[in-house]
């Protein structure tokens, strides 16, 4: 009785290890990178900048598009990327909106801060941003120039001020043609982010996670 106990002990452990083993090498990592600009002040509703006003998690002051990234983490367990420019953006709101409009008129896309080393870890990326002037924010550009998304599944979420994705889920399609962008993002207010974590979660559950 007791070698037919010790056998089964050593089968369930066999196929334990190889489930574990077959979960760490054949499914790869998921990636949330996102952009995000807290600012100092709420803004006057106009959609030119759709991460306007101040959210707070954990007792630190977060952007809203970083807040949703937040939520996706928690519910994913997946690695946390901010996209960050090499110059700062001003957290003022009136030259936020200023400087963001004057970069979409000159095609400007700012030099990035961070760049993500590991691509090839994750096949599965989320990617967060602001509408900014009925668009992605002009970081937003560089950061796809840089990288390169063949292949992986992406799945866009955004924060607006009354304007949705305004088209950036087909315009990402464009500037990705090889990756498998999803059409069922998650866009959501900028007033009703903190408020929103079951949307969130009832969102990524829909999307298999």
């Amino acid at each position: 009785m007791r070698k037919i106990y010790t056998a089964i002990l050593l089968i369930m452990t066999a196929v334990s290890f190889t489930a574990f083993g077959n979960q760490k090498v054949d499914g790869k990592k998921i990636l949330i990178a996102y952009f995000s600009v807290p600012e100092n002040e709420k803004n006057n509703g106009i959609d030119g900048i759709g991460s306007a006003s101040m959210q707070f998690a954990d007792g630190k002051l977060v952007g809203n598009t970083q807040l949703m990234a937040m939520m996706i983490q928690k519910k994913t367990g997946g690695d946390i990327f901010e996209i960050k420019t090499k110059a700062p953006y001003p957290r003022d709101h009136k030259t936020l909106v200023d400087q963001a409009d004057g970069e979409r008129e000159r095609g400007f896309k700012p030099e990035l801060a961070s760049k993500i080393d590991n691509i090839d870890e994750y096949d599965t990326v989320f990617i967060g941003y602001p509408i900014w002037w009925y668009g992605f924010p002009m970081p937003m550009y560089t950061f796809f120039e840089e990288n390169d998304f063949s292949g992986k599944k992406v799945i866009p979420f955004s924060t607006h001020g009354g304007s949705g994705f305004t088209g950036t889920i087909e315009e990402m399609a464009k500037l990705q043609p090889k990756a498998q962008v999803e059409e069922n993002g998650l866009t959501i207010s900028r007033n009703r982010v903190s408020g929103m974590e079951r949307e969130v979660n009832t969102w990524l559950e829909n999307l298999g996670f």
